[in-house]
């Protein structure tokens, strides 16, 4: 929520700066329509700042918490070269961009994890609440006799539950806040969100076309500001979430600063899309940054579709689990009714 309040303001403010409206009296008249009051606050202060003369980058960087620094680094450059409105509009945008495509690896990640975890809680209750009473009429109706290997397990495994219920309540409620911050939003969540969805089966093309988009888009605002490459992937391997992504980019940036070609350097990372080497050797320079958004949203597009598929994957996978489960779950019970069925008709 916090993050697409930020992206609305430099929305418009770029839209009223473009009106020639005066910068401080932009920022304070922005404010005045928020809800958020620690925001507000902040915008005020920054408005007052500019208002007494000090940049309008300088006065964020007093508020990391809402103004990130690389977003800080481009309006400094736009105030440099003159080209503000531009940069602020561009900040928008990708943001916009990421944000949806975070939210695309939230909505499927959240729910193989989710139905993962309400199903252990179900059996957990089933196990520590219900088969101890079933355990008891079994007891008591077969007087001792033999019960179904299947039905050993499941009883076994419920006294095991029986005894450590304390520590697997305190592993449930540990696991619910700790989903609590995954989903919550913040950087370091969205880091560890991206590994793990790398690693759940069938996630890892929607990470990956993921962050190939967000590595071109952060590229594009760069490009366009005239960044040297070598400081280009710099920035970049310091904002993506995903670590091995981000150590690639650190090697190219180190690579281009010894010499190295540029495209040489991309094509020996296996990691990277096989449309940003073709791009930089057959885009002109002047056309990159635009070429550069197309490819962007190409990886987005193609993320949006692997989720989908990921999707009905898991639907299918976790139906699966769940009925294979209860299956078990009403055989072993099942098996020892039969018996006792026997007994009482005898």
């Amino acid at each position: 929520m916090k993050e697409s309040l930020i992206t609305d303001f430099y929305e418009q403010l770029s839209m009223l700066l473009a009106s020639r409206l005066p910068l401080p009296e932009s920022i304070v008249q922005l404010s005045s329509g928020l809800w958020r009051k620690d925001f507000r606050e902040a915008l005020l202060a920054v408005g007052k700042e500019t208002g007494e003369g000090r940049r309008l980058s300088e006065a964020m960087k007093c508020f990391p918490l809402y103004f990130h620094p690389f977003q800080v680094r481009m309006i400094e450059k736009g105030e440099e070269n003159g080209t503000l409105v531009e940069i602020l509009a561009e900040i928008a945008q990708s943001s916009r961009f990421n944000q949806r495509l975070v939210a695309t690896i939230k909505e499927v990640s959240i729910y193989p994890l989710l139905v993962i975890f309400m199903g252990f809680i179900l059996f957990f209750l089933i196990l520590r609440y219900v088969t101890p009473e079933i355990s008891t009429v079994f007891t008591d109706l077969l007087e001792g006799a033999s019960l179904p290997r299947l039905t050993y397990g499941i009883l076994g495994l419920s006294l095991f539950v029986t005894h450590c219920s304390v520590l697997i309540w305190s592993a449930i409620l540990s696991a619910a806040v700790f989903f609590c911050w995954l989903f919550s939003g913040g950087v370091r969540p969205q880091r560890l969100l991206a590994s793990i969805a790398r690693r759940l089966p069938l996630l890892g093309p929607v990470v990956n076309n993921f962050m190939m988009a967000r590595v071109c888009v952060l590229w594009s605002i760069l490009a366009r500001n005239k960044t040297p490459e070598a400081e280009i992937f710099d920035i970049i391997s310091n904002l993506l979430e995903d670590g091995k992504l981000s150590k690639a980019m650190g090697r190219i940036s180190r690579n281009v600063r010894d010499g190295r070609g540029l495209r040489e350097s991309i094509e020996e990372e296996k990691g990277i899309s096989r449309f940003i080497p073709l791009m930089v050797t057959h885009i002109p320079e002047k056309e990159l940054a635009d070429e550069l958004q197309n490819v962007a949203e190409i990886h987005g597009q193609m993320a949006m579709v692997a989720s989908r598929k990921a999707a009905v994957a898991w639907e299918v996978i976790l139906c699966f689990l769940m009925s294979l489960t209860v299956a078990i779950f009403i055989l072993a019970m099942f098996l020892p009714l039969l018996e006792i069925v026997r007994k009482l008709g005898g």
